[in-house]
């Protein structure tokens, strides 16, 4: 999901309108519609800023897929071709 659709997802789930938003970083309102339209970026140093306000992380708010169950899954992946092994070997 891009960082625009992010914004407007957790913007609205936190039932605050783009003005309320926007008044809390300091931006315009204006800004904050360009966003979410994807017209334009907030700056960098600003997104720890808009994630604690909506409680997210950051790689919420840019759409980063969680690495923790990444590595879940390629632990099991590698669990189970283990397991395929030592069976074959228990066999031969």
């Amino acid at each position: 999901m891009k960082l625009s659709e992010q914004i407007k997802k957790y913007r609205k789930e936190n039932n605050l309108t783009q003005e309320q938003f926007a008044s809390k970083l300091f931006v315009s309102k204006q800004a904050v519609s360009k966003w979410e339209t994807d017209r334009s970026y907030p700056d960098i140093n600003l997104l720890p800023q808009i994630a604690e306000m909506l409680n997210i992380s950051i790689d919420e708010l840019i759409g980063k897929k969680d690495t923790e169950n990444s590595t879940n899954n390629q632990e099991k992946i590698i669990e189970k071709k283990y397991q395929k092994r030592k069976y074959l070997y228990a066999v031969l």
